[in-house]
């Protein structure tokens, strides 16, 4: 589709692999911190806008760790403590008992057991700003082992910004008081803007520059330098010039690629 422009495959797009992932200063940010809950067995906060790049960051976190150190659990639209639980205990090869304390019990146990073979349990928690507050407390008591001396498993809670005053509530402040490092994900800045441009041309095969500089600017304004928002703008604007049979991007494309995407007002 976009031979025209000498790409071998589509540029903007948020399935690139963790390795071909923008180096972002944020997300070199995010990656170390990450580690350090995870070196800590700590709680951690990950929060972003939609589009910040939340998943992304996640996928290269858990590609840079060593599988044979670490057992990564993912989970999501957690609806009840009951699942929450009986998704654990899947992901860690059990069969969940029926009563929810001793599902509790079970998990804790798995992962201590192995934490005693040198295998760091790391439960990515994504979406929580949507999680039930019942569901968010557990957590807390999960990860409350021999008094608050051992905790079983790092814990990284991802969600976007009202994660942040969902956990300021009351019932919410035992598990706020645990967050040892929060991260958050805001947009490119202007020069790494037009880097990441560069950057998914060339990991797409492009050999030359396809975005005039006024285009550029343009983008960075209407995307306000978030991930997504770039990728659907640049993909709509390559569009928009092969279908008028331009080698480049100039900002008639884009206009049209504004109206297309409905971001003309932003």
């Amino acid at each position: 589709m976009f031979s025209r422009f000498g790409l071998s495959r589509a540029p903007f797009t948020a399935e690139l692999p963790p390795e071909a992932l923008f180096p972002s200063t944020r997300l070199r940010e995010a990656l170390a911190r990450l580690r350090y809950v995870v070196e800590q067995r700590a709680l951690g906060l990950l929060l972003g806008e939609p589009g910040a790049g939340k998943s992304a960051a996640l996928r290269a976190f858990v590609d840079q760790a060593d599988p044979a150190t670490h057992k990564f659990i993912y989970l999501a639209n957690v609806t009840s403590v009951r699942s929450f639980y009986r998704l654990l205990c899947h992901a860690l090869g059990l069969v969940p008992a029926h009563f929810a304390a001793d599902l509790a019990q079970q998990v804790q146990t798995a992962c201590v057991r192995l934490l005693d073979h040198g295998v760091t349990p790391v439960i990515l928690c994504d979406e929580t700003q949507d999680w039930p507050t019942a569901v968010l407390q557990e957590i807390r008591l999960l990860r409350n082992t021999e008094m608050d001396a051992r905790s079983p498993a790092a814990v990284v809670l991802v969600g976007h910004g009202s994660l942040r005053r969902h956990l300021a509530l009351e019932p919410l402040r035992p598990l706020a008081q645990r967050i040892a490092v929060t991260v958050t994900l805001g947009g490119l800045s202007g020069t790494e803007i037009a880097e990441y441009v560069d950057h998914q041309l060339r990991w797409a095969g492009a050999e030359r520059p396809l975005f005039t500089h006024e285009v550029i600017e343009l983008l960075a304004h209407y995307s306000r330098g978030l991930p997504r928002q770039i990728n659907r703008l640049a993909t709509a604007a390559l569009l928009a010039a092969d279908a008028v049979g331009q080698p480049l991007v100039e900002e008639p494309a884009f206009r049209a690629a504004l109206k297309e995407t409905e971001l003309e007002s932003a």
